[in-house]
């Protein structure tokens, strides 16, 4: 088993219209209120909230006055950038102030992830898809329908697994006085989500024990960053009775990125984006074996010896 290499490698997902995945929804009302609320019906001495106007930009509709308004999801501006697809709705010439709500899409192996934590109280609501959920160190797998509450403070990252596309609706408080900030942390659970394409992780562990109760042997490569993650399934092996090794091998930061760079050179279209700033992030976040943990493992077996017959002279 090894341990000094990480990859999420999801099947890669045809690129489609907004369809794709709204058509998943059969239906859904969100209710999304914010305490303080003071309605007066027209003619009571109240002033009227005037609909906004909506404008056609190069991505859709979006709110260019102050007001109520309706819009369908598909009609509505999207973006898209390096964190999936986005759509929220409001825009700098009329912002909302004190809700930000989105429907953003996540696709498996191409959208990025930051673990990070906001000031303000954020919850989350799954549409379709599945994701993995980081939060506070631990792990979450979520599927449709599968609501995430986030308190301020709490560390959190999305990454879109499976086959398809996960959209998900992000709504996040904006409370009276300092705007609310984000704070980028690092984990020990970081892996790159973002470049590589290969199966989610419970799909290869599965695929370890399966192989393993054939009486087949297996290398895996695929994550192992923290010592949690190698405890559990050398456990688990154990439980099988069979031997389990752990071969680590430790590279220096300058020879990774050397080789990442080298790769990309070799085979630009298919070698991943990884950049030297990327690769110090997550080298700290690697829990590397200590030699007492090292030890619970079994000794690698050694290798055949070569032998060379020789003809009497």
């Amino acid at each position: 088993m090894a341990c000094c290499r990480s990859a999420l490698r999801g099947g890669d997902v045809p690129d489609g219209s907004r369809s794709c995945f709204i058509g998943d929804v059969d239906w859904v009302v969100l209710l999304v209120g914010v305490i303080g609320w003071l309605v007066v019906p027209a003619g009571c001495g109240g002033v009227r909230v005037r609909e906004a106007r909506l404008d056609r930009t190069d991505s859709g509709l979006a709110p260019a006055t102050a007001g109520w308004f309706v819009v369908n999801v598909r009609d509505a501006a999207w973006e898209t950038g390096a964190f999936g697809d986005a759509c929220f709705f409001e825009n700098g010439q009329a912002p909302f102030e004190q809700l930000g709500i989105s429907v953003r899409v996540l696709w498996p192996g191409r959208s990025r992830w930051l673990y990070h934590a906001e000031s303000a109280q954020e919850d989350f609501l799954v549409l379709s898809g599945e994701a993995l959920l980081l939060v506070e160190e631990a792990e979450r797998p979520l599927r449709p329908w599968d609501f995430v509450h986030c308190p301020p403070g709490t560390a959190h990252a999305f990454v879109a697994v499976g086959e398809r596309p996960c959209a998900i609706v992000m709504v996040g408080a904006r409370p009276p006085g300092p705007k609310a900030s984000s704070i980028s942390l690092p984990s020990s659970r970081m892996r790159s989500c973002s470049s590589h394409r290969s199966p989610p992780r419970s799909r290869t562990h599965s695929s370890f024990v399966e192989l393993l109760t054939a009486g087949r042997s297996c290398i895996l490569d695929f994550g192992l960053w923290s010592r949690e993650e190698r405890d559990a399934l050398r456990l688990r092996a154990r439980r099988l009775g069979v031997r389990v090794e752990l071969h680590y091998v430790n590279v220096e930061l300058a020879e990774l990125i050397r080789r990442t760079a080298q790769r990309c050179a070799d085979a630009p279209e298919t070698a991943p984006d990884i950049s030297a700033e990327q690769l110090a992030v997550w080298a700290s976040s690697f829990q590397a074996p200590s030699s007492a943990e090292q030890r619970l493992f079994d000794a690698p077996l050694a290798a055949p010896q070569r032998t060379t017959a020789v003809a009497p002279g």
